[in-house]
């Protein structure tokens, strides 16, 4: 809820002072004089209606020689003899056809009075309705009061107004809260020890004064120093009780954006050096307003003192001293398509500064049975998230085609010329299009580059770095030419990430470049090789001219020699 600054904390007050004094006054009221008569009146009703029904029933069980008694265990039937309730004596000397005679009226007798004990039943439950509305009544009259009170205080704000509402009925339903409001209720905790839940019941009525301005003559300026994620939109804190985690709403913390809402919010990051920088060239322009065009001169000028690994990259790319194909010219021309190779993107950072950095991934397929053999774990250069990518691969695979029959070959994947460590998995969905494409022997376009993780159901999930990975490959092109073919596949829950420089934008508009977005491997596939992926038919095979189709037919001529 949204108050002026200083009724934020005159309605916690207001509320939290409400709810100590009704903790008081409704364990006096039940105990008074007044609500005992007005109960004691239902009791007398309720035992004198119980009686009626009992004596019904005890004319009805005559008829068959019982008679019925209350007990704390419920009703109990004991056999009559000559008109008076049989002794255990009496009945451990019967016969064995007295007993089964006995037994015999005992089953009849429960089945004809059956509807007379429903009335028990009945009666009960009309006994505890009159008393929980006598119990509703009494605490409206209480709590209405002070209700109205703070109603009338806030009522020109209609959120507030909606939480008392709901805070009234929150009470009446939970009025059995109230009347002993400091008994205990403990629950055991995972050492053996109690853990008090009586107290935690009452946190629900307190105000979490999110934002306190109550002590500002004007708008609030935060000066955010440390700008993290936590800083910047609040956490949420958890308290240790007996070895287990707790959090409720009291416990949620707000961030600068918060504190500053309505305010000033000053952050020591590049996106104030770039104000400074563009106000810079806005003064070298005699500008009295720092524009579009002198952010975007500032922007550039951070880039270009920052991007010196970067040019370097590219250089090695246009020179070939490093491998990517955006055509197939590289190696051989294949119309820009390629058997078990395809372009992936990774994430460099160097300080402020990080950029998209395209590698070239080939996969190769042979008989044998050590399954996907991964080149960069093989050579220790690979961090446990990539290492389980490649485990969860093999999933994808012997789901999809081991089935049946074990797949029986070797696939070895790896990145071409990287000397470095790699972690992350980021780049799965592109190492299982490779080895699909060199299992299928069908073509990859070389000039889409791709980037997202996979599960074993073939599903792609998101990534970080997209907007870099995506400007990233973008230069390379641009470089080298765009050709109207070039683009990035992304996973769809990454387009609402997309963050990308104007440059890219309007390539895109003018399809001069494309990125896609996809949910699947088996969407991701045809995109890369403009043939359908095939579903599995009811006599377990694919259809002819389908990915999958060529897959298992390789799989089954490699099984078959």
């Amino acid at each position: 809820m949204d108050l002026e600054p200083s009724k934020g904390k005159q309605f916690k007050n207001d509320i939290e002072g409400i709810i100590e004094k009704l903790k008081k006054v409704i364990p006096e009221t039940f105990k008074g004089v007044e609500y005992e008569v007005r109960k004691n009146e239902i009791m007398k009703l309720f035992q004198q209606r119980n009686q009626e029904i009992m004596k019904e029933l005890n004319g009805k069980a005559k008829e068959y020689g019982f008679y019925f008694t209350a007990t704390e265990k419920g009703l109990m039937t004991t056999p009559l003899k000559d008109g008076v309730p049989m002794s255990q004596d009496e009945y451990e000397n019967l016969s064995s056809e007295e007993i089964e005679n006995i037994m015999k009226k005992s089953n009849d007798l429960n089945v004809n009075t059956i509807d007379i004990i429903d009335k028990f039943r009945t009666l009960e439950e009309e006994f505890r309705k009159k008393l929980k509305k006598l119990d509703q009544n009494t605490c409206y009259d209480i709590v209405n009061f002070d209700i109205n009170k703070i109603h009338n205080k806030y009522s020109k704000i209609k959120s507030v107004t909606r939480y008392i509402n709901d805070l009234e009925k929150d009470i009446i339903d939970n009025i059995d809260r109230f009347k002993e409001p400091n008994e205990k209720a403990e629950a055991i905790g995972p050492l053996g020890l109690s853990v008090n839940q009586k107290g935690d019941f009452f946190n629900r009525y307190k105000v979490n004064l999110f934002v306190d301005n109550s002590m500002l003559n004007n708008a609030p300026i935060i000066d955010e120093s440390n700008p993290t994620f936590n800083n910047l939109v609040g956490t949420i804190e958890y308290k240790n009780e007996l070895g287990v985690l707790k959090t409720d709403f009291m416990q949620i913390k707000p961030g600068a954006l918060h504190l500053a809402n309505g305010g000033f919010l000053i952050i020591h990051v590049k996106i104030v050096e770039i104000l400074y920088e563009a106000d810079l060239w806005a003064n070298e322009e005699s500008c009295n307003i720092v524009g579009k065009k002198h952010i975007e001169r500032a922007v550039k000028e951070k880039i270009y003192r920052s991007n010196k690994y970067e040019e370097k990259l590219k250089e090695m790319f246009l020179d070939g001293s490093l491998l990517i194909d955006l055509d197939g010219s590289l190696l051989i021309d294949l119309d820009g398509r390629k058997i078990g190779q395809i372009n992936g993107l990774a994430v460099i950072g160097s300080g402020e500064y990080s950029f998209g950095k395209p590698s070239r991934i080939t996969a190769a397929t042979f008989s044998g049975k050590k399954g996907i053999i991964n080149i960069e774990r093989e050579a220790k250069q690979s961090g446990k998230i990539h290492d389980k990518g490649m485990f969860i691969l093999s999933g994808y695979l012997g789901e999809k085609y081991a089935k049946c029959s074990p797949m029986g070959r070797t696939v070895s994947i790896g990145f071409e010329q990287n000397y470095s460590m790699i972690d992350g998995d980021s780049t799965s969905s592109t190492e299982l299009y490779a080895i699909l494409s060199s299992i299928s022997e069908v073509p990859i376009k070389q000039y889409i580059a791709v980037t997202g993780s996979v599960n074993q159901k073939g599903e792609i999930q998101p990534i970080g770095g997209v907007n870099e990975k995506i400007e990233g490959f973008f230069e390379i092109c641009k470089a080298k030419g765009l050709t109207g073919k070039q683009g990035v596949m992304i996973p769809q829950q990454n387009v609402k990430n997309l963050m990308l420089k104007e440059e890219v934008i309007n390539a895109v508009k003018n399809k001069e470049f494309y990125i896609y977005s996809i949910n699947t491997i088996d969407e991701g596939i045809e995109i890369l090789t403009d043939m359908k992926t095939g579903t599995l038919g009811e006599n377990g095979k694919y259809q002819e001219n389908t990915i999958n189709n060529l897959i298992t037919k390789k799989l089954e001529d490699m099984d078959s020699n």
